[in-house]
């Protein structure tokens, strides 16, 4: 228990490091967003390298993708459900602050410091179908649901997954996974160095976006209640064992308190939204999954 509440305060304060050299200008606001992708483009392709390396698809593994793909889909019909007949603002909060998970730039970091090479690509599996969802079902809901206001366009959205070099890069070493292909083993222990280094970065990257928010738009609320009450029912049903997991128990559980994407106001303002209602629902979200996920490390680990 000592070591993982050492290893937990050591999350949070490389979080706050972050945050306060923002506070205090010793990194200027432009640092953010180049750790994020140096973390997301450079270093998680090396993570999900070394640890689906050499990996047979078990039942467990694929029992992960399924969890993540159907966790989401019901997000994905709350949030629709929620949306229909409702304002374009409405439309992007709610379709923005409900569905997806920050698997990678939060809970992969966390774990890292404390799951098996097993349980992180059981997160990788997981994490597969979020990120399809993210750049994919996402953008083409809020054009179905805004029809007229806003266009959809496929070639775009495909573009945008295609260029993710981190999901490129874990769906190649899933087809080495299916063909019984390994990496020389003298390459992962050249590369792991640089694996390891994703976690520290991501956090720090994490601490210098973090902003508390000031206020809460209704729809905020809204959006991050009917999150937080699917991610719960869906937590229950694993710690009572209703779905068996078997190893990866505790990280099925643990990434179902990831918090939304940081990359959700971005994504809205390309697509001609104001992001900054959406960024309040982001920071109020990551404040509760960073007070959560310590606490479950020290419950689950």
């Amino acid at each position: 228990m000592l070591t993982v509440l050492i290893k937990t305060a050591g999350i949070m304060l490389i979080i706050m490091i972050g945050y306060l050299m923002k506070k205090t200008g010793t990194f200027p606001a432009s640092t953010a967003k180049v750790l994020s992708k140096v973390a997301i483009r450079i270093l998680l392709p090396f993570v999900y390298i070394c640890n689906l390396n050499g990996k047979i698809l078990s039942g467990e593994l694929v029992g992960a993708l399924l969890w993540g793909m159907g966790v989401n889909a019901v997000l994905i019909t709350a949030a629709v459900i929620l949306s229909r007949k409702k304002p374009k603002e409405t439309v992007f909060i709610l379709q923005y602050c409900i569905p997806c998970f920050n698997t990678t730039g939060f809970a992969l970091p966390v774990l890292q410091m404390f799951a098996t090479e097993h349980e992180i690509a059981s997160l990788v599996m997981f994490n597969l179908p979020i990120t399809f969802s993210f750049f994919f079902i996402t953008p083409l809901m809020i054009g179905l649901l805004t029809a007229g206001e806003h266009k959809v366009s496929l070639k775009e959205i495909g573009k945008g997954f295609l260029s993710n070099i981190a999901a490129m890069t874990s769906l190649a070493m899933m087809l080495l996974c299916l063909l019984r292909i390994s990496i020389p083993d003298v390459v992962i222990t050249a590369i792991r160095p640089i694996a390891n280094a994703n976690a520290a970065v991501s956090l720090l990257a994490l601490g210098l976006l973090f902003e508390f928010p000031k206020q809460l738009p209704k729809t905020n609320i809204t959006a991050l209640a009917v999150r937080l009450v699917i991610t719960i029912s869906a937590a229950l049903l694993v710690w009572f064992r209703v779905i068996p997991f078997g190893e990866i128990r505790s990280t099925m559980i643990l990434v179902l308190f990831s918090p939304i994407p940081s990359a959700s106001p971005a994504m809205a303002l390309t697509q001609g939204f104001e992001g900054s209602e959406v960024a309040f629902g982001v920071s109020a979200n990551l404040l509760y999954s960073m007070v959560t996920v310590t606490v479950l490390c020290t419950l689950l680990f």
